[in-house]
């Protein structure tokens, strides 16, 4: 082993010994990685084993001039550069966020009275949504009963099929049923999307004032 060891590094200093001669002979610069199995490569060009991994590029004297990024250390800086890039864009919406809320407000009471508006504008128009939904819910009903008067629900023997202009307003039905329904959804989605904002700012509001 000991033996083995020596002529490995024997063969690097051979190696590092010839590439730095003829860099300085020809300006050649030289290469050296560790692969994908921790064994070092050197080179005069990139080895291939070096693709796609950390790689030195030497200088005649054998100092690293540089380092050229391998995959994993470039998704690596990627991922931080993405992350420092989230961190900051929200200390900066937090700063923003701070500045309106005291170019906007005097008072808390100026807070739940914006928020009070909101609030009812929203609760009206789900109001609407939920009237709507139960006229709605009465036609589907009607619409049911008077398919049972026709094939297949209805086994008399002169009973018609379904006509071709009931089937096309269950269809019409069925969708406005379906719009309404994810409407308010949507609209009480909102609502407590409003309580939770307006709630974080009145938090926020007596941080900023130091009130309690």
């Amino acid at each position: 082993m000991i033996k083995k060891s020596f002529h490995y590094l024997l063969v690097i200093a051979l190696f590092l010994t010839t590439t730095v001669s003829n860099a300085a002979g020809g300006g050649e610069m030289a290469y050296r990685c560790r692969d994908a199995s921790g064994q070092m490569r050197f080179g005069s060009s990139m080895p291939p084993e070096c693709v796609g991994m950390d790689t030195e590029v030497l200088s005649a004297r054998g100092n690293v001039m540089r380092v050229i990024d391998g995959t994993k250390t470039m998704a690596e800086k990627a991922s931080r550069k993405s992350a420092e890039d989230a961190e900051q864009k929200a200390k900066s919406d937090a700063e923003m966020r701070d500045r309106m809320l005291i170019d906007t407000y005097l008072s808390i009471s100026d807070i739940e009275r914006l928020r009070d508006q909101r609030v009812d504008l929203v609760q009206g128009q789900l109001m609407i949504d939920q009237q709507t939904l139960t006229a709605l819910l009465a036609r589907e009903k009607t619409s049911l009963d008077q398919v049972q008067r026709f094939r297949p629900y209805n086994s008399a023997a002169d009973a018609r099929g379904i006509p071709d202009s009931l089937v096309v307003d269950m269809v019409g039905l069925a969708n406005n049923l379906r719009i309404t329904e994810e409407r308010i959804a949507s609209k009480k989605a909102e609502l407590q999307e409003l309580q939770n904002k307006f709630t974080a700012d009145v938090t926020r509001f007596k941080e900023l004032k130091g009130l309690k």
